[in-house]
């Protein structure tokens, strides 16, 4: 979006939608975007989601610097922009735009979408459509982006296939750069579009429809070396997942049989510990997160976690180490305390509430073990349980709905029982989802359970469950039956997925955007609805669409498996027991530990004791993984004024805030701040008491969508930084803000109490004439002269009346030839508050008789005391 009309009717977008920093890019260790080049291949990497999701997905994140890495292509990316500002570009005439430099989707060569799960596949339709893209691939040509799809979803690709042009299907680590260097080859050749294709079709895990037959699902070898980048892209607002992340294991064993992932992403293949915190040190150093997840199906499986976190904990003693999924035993819980000490809860998934059902689902979990995991985290002194777990799956019965209840108020008077005192604060967060039958598992094949047998169950839960610190929330049936039949659909869906789509149907899986009727209409078209497809068996002779993939867990094994549940017997972790026959493992590609796995008494034991051998150990491994260069390139700025290089102290830092920077909001500024004197080497000092905070604070926030010429943070290091801190602060913030000073900072009261008043220019645009001109002069005088002008403000449901003229000093206005009129005053900022700068405007605008539009508000100073 070079057209400077074009970007200003963007910003005026921005201006007017909520979270605008969804959209304006800008992010720390994004790339520089599109250069132009006629020879280099323009990829788009789409999320079809809101930001705030996307930015958090982390395989994004690896293909973005895996493109960045090939020779001869250009990367940005693009997410859906939510309904408030999806509207206003659709009116505006504004497509789809890219991240990095808002040029429209259309100019890339190819447009790699993620498939997530089957609720964003109409988003996927919504973002071609405000891309300017034809959705059915059979309309494409030429001028169009090649459409490629991958991720999580292509388990089952049938139902999307004639909205994509090719499907990658498994890893993506190897099979992406070498897909792109395919297509920078056919594009300096002048190939096609059709040629292009055939070129991706001879790539192992991938598919073209119309072309290929079938497709082997690529799998990469080992983890330990795979490429991943040095330094993440670090959102301007928080993320779903607002964190540094390891991936320290691919797949999973334990063989869970309503699991997709834990049966999709075998065999288990484990980085070494060497690699894992070596990979730590750079992004934590890179982007200055304060947290890190240790990721993966089932992180307490990692066969050398007590390595790993040992290392950690001394390399990166101030970091708080998440481990997002564990076992539901005891050692996991006080896993769970000592590396989040100052967390207030804790989750447990025990999936099933009797013993039948977990052995059914193949769960491998006694309820003493639940028990126990419940009992430690509350001797941890977790407070709050999220506790998951599902219903309507195969073989149960309203017996098993009732242990769910009746496991949960146990876990609940024991609670009570351990915390004592503190009783009062237990909270239950009891969230129970509907079985949806997924491919490539033992459960594929099997039925959802009818509509009144789930509504009936979910009834009994709440009657059971209605009590005092206990919180349940039941997943909707039409939205879980929409899930199934899409899961399990062929080709045939497509037709419905664009009939929902066009009667209104996208972000799904979001509830206030449900669209049931939309999707009702369109299964009608099959003649059938979701809930029939979703309660309907398919019989062991029946051809399933997703057979098409191969390299995938053996059908034989899926189908001895469901026998198993259905006699209640479990499987073993076949990294404990004997080989299962699951077919994942191949020549080639095989299970890939990267230590011994201890019990779990023993892993918390060497976790409390620091085992000096251990430490030794992960100390002689060289610490060198295999990591990209961000495609982020370094700004220069100009000299900054050195920091007294003494101790650690107070400071303050002036700066500006312009262009696309203005429209991070306060918050989300705050922590732009934080991490950007972390990345400059600053250690900030915090503050007292039980959950401590960085101290740093703006003297005085700014309005989401306004720009300023000096505004002041305060902020104190608990030890000397750098010498060349303010030079490193000032590149390593985004664009847009720019440091004008830093100082030590010496006086007692902090900043913030020291604001006396604000410094605003406003612009406004109005019609041309003298009689504008007296009419706006006649206005300033009246206000001037008003002994009041009072103003109601609507705030969190009260209303309060302010006078506006008793806050403003020396109201200037002078006008350009070309028709702006711009207005320049003092607002005075006391303990009871102060007035937005656009009150001052529709006062004036009262006053005057004539419509003031205000086409720009600016700070220019904060006044202290």
């Amino acid at each position: 979006m070079r057209d400077t009309s074009a970007k200003r009717c963007y910003f005026d977008i921005l201006s007017r939608i909520r979270q605008p920093a969804r959209l304006v890019g800008n992010e720390f260790g994004a790339g520089n975007g599109f250069s132009g080049r006629p020879d280099e291949l323009r990829v788009v990497l789409a999320f079809p989601d809101v930001y705030e999701i996307g930015i958090s997905n982390q395989a994004i994140q690896i293909l973005y610097h895996l493109a960045a890495n090939v020779e001869g292509v250009e990367v940005e990316r693009t997410y859906l922009p939510w309904v408030d500002a999806n509207k206003e570009m659709r009116n505006a005439g504004i497509p789809l735009l890219t991240l990095e430099s808002w040029v429209p989707v259309t100019s890339a060569d190819i447009l790699a979408l993620t498939l997530q799960h089957e609720l964003n596949y109409t988003n996927v339709l919504e973002m071609l459509d405000l891309a300017g893209v034809p959705q059915l691939a059979s309309d494409r040509r030429d001028e169009h982006p090649l459409v490629v799809g991958g991720g999580p979803a292509v388990a089952n690709f049938l139902p999307m296939a004639p909205f994509l042009d090719a499907v990658a299907v498994g890893d993506g680590e190897e099979l992406f750069p070498e897909m792109l260097a395919e297509l920078v080859a056919s594009k300096r050749r002048g190939e096609p579009r059709p040629a292009a294709l055939h070129r991706l079709s001879l790539i192992e895990g991938v598919f073209v429809p119309g072309i290929s037959a079938t497709v082997t699902r690529r799998v990469l070898r080992r983890l330990e070396g795979a490429p991943y980048p040095a330094s993440c892209l670090v959102p301007l607002m928080a993320g779903v997942h607002d964190r540094a992340w390891i991936e320290v294991m691919r797949g999973c064993s334990r063989g869970c049989r309503f699991c997709q992932a834990g049966m999709w992403y075998r065999p288990v293949r484990e980085r070494s510990p060497a690699e894992i915190t070596a990979m730590a040190s750079a992004q934590l150093e890179a982007t200055g997160y304060e947290e890190l997840a240790l990721a993966s199906l089932s992180t307490s499986d990692y066969s050398a976690l007590v390595v790993v976190l040992s290392d950690l904990a001394q390399a990166h003693p101030d970091t708080r180490i998440s481990l997002p999924s564990l076992r539901v035993d005891s050692a996991s819980m006080r896993l769970a305390h000592l590396t989040s000490p100052t967390g207030a809860s804790v989750t447990l998934a025990p999936e099933a509430g009797s013993q039948r059902m977990r052995d059914i689902i193949n769960k491998n979990v006694t309820e003493a073990e639940i028990l126990a995991g419940g009992e430690e985290a509350f001797r941890s002194g977790f407070t709050t349980l999220k506790l998951y777990f599902m219903i309507g799956l195969p073989l149960e019965d309203d017996a098993d709905v009732e242990a769910i209840a009746d496991l949960c108020l146990r876990i609940r008077d024991l609670g009570r029982s351990v915390l004592g005192p503190k009783a009062g604060r237990l909270r239950l967060s009891i969230s129970v989802n509907n079985f949806v039958p997924k491919p490539f598992t033992p459960f594929q094949r099997a039925a959802m359970a009818q509509r009144e047998t789930l509504r009936r169950r979910q009834d009994l839960l709440r009657s059971r469950l209605r009590r005092p610190g206990m919180r349940l929330a039941v997943h909707d049936v039409d939205k879980s039956y929409l899930e199934a039949a899409l899961a399990r659909g062929g080709e045939e869906m497509a037709a419905v997925i664009l009939e929902a789509w066009q009667h209104g149907a996208r972000f799904d899986s979001w509830s206030e955007e449900f669209q049931g009727v939309a999707w009702r209409q369109a299964f009608e078209i099959l003649g059938t609805a979701a809930e029939e497809l979703a309660t309907r068996w398919l019989q062991e002779d029946t051809s399933l669409p997703w057979q098409v993939i191969q390299g995938v867990v053996a059908d034989s094994y899926l189908k001895e498996e469901w026998r198993r549940a259905a006699s209640g017997l479990t499987t073993p972790d076949c990294r404990e027991g004997e080989c299962g026959n699951c077919g994942a493992c191949l020549p080639g590609v095989a299970i890939d530990l990267a230590g011994t796995s201890p019990q779990p008494e023993a892993l918390l034991g060497q976790m409390t004791g620091a085992d000096p051998d251990v430490l030794e150990h992960s100390r002689a491994i060289p610490a060198e993984p295999g990591m990209l260069r961000s495609p982020g390139v370094p700004r220069s700025a100009p000299a900054r004024p050195q920091v007294p290089a003494a101790t650690g102290g107070r400071y303050l830092l002036t700066f500006a805030v312009r262009d696309k920077a203005r429209f991070i909001g306060h918050l989300d500024k705050l922590e732009v701040f934080r991490r950007a004197v972390r990345r400059a080497g600053g250690c900030l000092a915090l503050s007292g008491g039980l959950r401590p905070k960085p101290l740093l604070s703006f003297a005085l926030p700014l309005a989401v969508g306004m720009e300023s010429r000096e505004e002041l943070c305060e902020f104190e290091l608990a030890a000397s930084p750098p010498g060349d801190f303010g030079e490193r602060l000032a590149q390593t913030l985004p664009t847009g803000i720019e440091v004008l000073s830093l100082e030590g900072y010496e006086i007692a009261r902090r900043a913030a109490a020291r604001v006396r008043a604000a410094e605003y220019e406003v612009e406004v645009e109005c019609a041309r004439g003298d009689d504008v001109t007296v009419l706006l002069t006649f206005a300033l005088e009246r206000f001037m002269a008003a002994t009041e002008v009072p103003r109601q403000e609507e705030r969190r449901g009260r209303t309060r009346v302010v006078d506006v003229r008793a806050l403003i000093e020396d109201l200037v206005w002078e006008c350009e030839e070309s028709g702006i009129h711009r207005f320049s005053f003092r607002i005075a900022v006391t303990p009871a508050g102060s007035a937005r700068p656009e009150w001052i405007v529709e006062a004036l605008e009262r006053l005057a008789g004539i419509r003031l539009n205000i086409s720009r508000i600016t700070r220019t100073r904060v006044v202290l005391t």
